[in-house]
């Protein structure tokens, strides 16, 4: 009887080593067991001393073959893992300069050309390299009413002058005396006679009036025919 059960035994215990599959890793380690399931990433199994135990999981790209128990096998190939792409790294692009502009722009009191404010003298001499005859005579008559402009600077010494002037015939009117002849009926003036002066220094406070307006109206000659100048520039230019 004894015998009978160890030879059930050890049929039972081949049978159930027959009927194990064999896990083989990519690194030669066999894991003997029951496959239960193959998914696209996954294969899942029973440990062979434990069939009724846990599910246990592996990574399928871990895995180089499995041995079923009925002799079939499945390969696996190794799938290289992916190429790792550098991270996009943003980089700057300087805009294109801007094209070159020779166009001369009014900017109230100046000129902007080549994106730079400049003055009425530089303007000038953009314009006089032009050589154009017609754009130099309107800058000529710019220039010269440029300096006249300044004239207005002369009614600081006029009224200084006119005021000197009164001042001084005030004074030398308090000074002037008067005796009367009465053989000819008429007074008679002793002392400089201050009516030149007062006349000199309204004729001061005239001009002193007037240049300001004069400096005013060739400023405004210089403006004009700049800008004449400037338009016959841009459009030929």
């Amino acid at each position: 009887m004894k015998k009978l059960i160890i030879v059930a035994i050890a049929f039972l215990s081949v049978h159930l080593c027959s009927a194990q599959d064999t896990i083989i890793k990519n690194n030669g380690d066999q894991i003997r067991g029951k496959v239960t399931d193959i998914n696209s990433s996954e294969i899942k199994y029973k440990k062979a001393d434990f069939i009724d135990g846990p599910t246990y999981t592996i990574s399928k790209s871990d895995v180089n073959m499995i041995k079923y128990s009925n002799g079939v096998r499945d390969h696996f190939e190794v799938q290289a893992a992916p190429p790792q792409r550098e991270p996009e790294r943003e980089t700057y692009v300087a805009p294109p300069p801007p094209p070159e502009d020779n166009k001369i722009v009014v900017r109230g009191p100046y000129y902007k050309y080549h994106h730079i404010l400049i003055k009425d003298r530089e303007v000038h001499e953009i314009l006089m390299n032009t050589k154009d005859p017609k754009i130099m005579g309107y800058v000529v008559k710019a220039k010269k009413a440029h300096n006249l402009q300044y004239i207005g600077f002369v009614a600081f010494p006029l009224v200084g002058l006119g005021a000197y002037l009164a001042i001084n015939s005030t004074i030398q009117y308090q000074k002037t005396t008067y005796t009367y002849n009465s053989n000819t009926g008429y007074y008679y003036q002793h002392g400089p006679d201050p009516t030149t002066n007062y006349q000199i220094a309204g004729a001061c406070g005239i001009l002193a009036i007037a240049c300001p307006i004069v400096s005013g109206v060739f400023s405004h000659i210089k403006t004009v025919n700049t800008k004449k100048a400037v338009s016959l520039y841009n459009e030929k230019y």
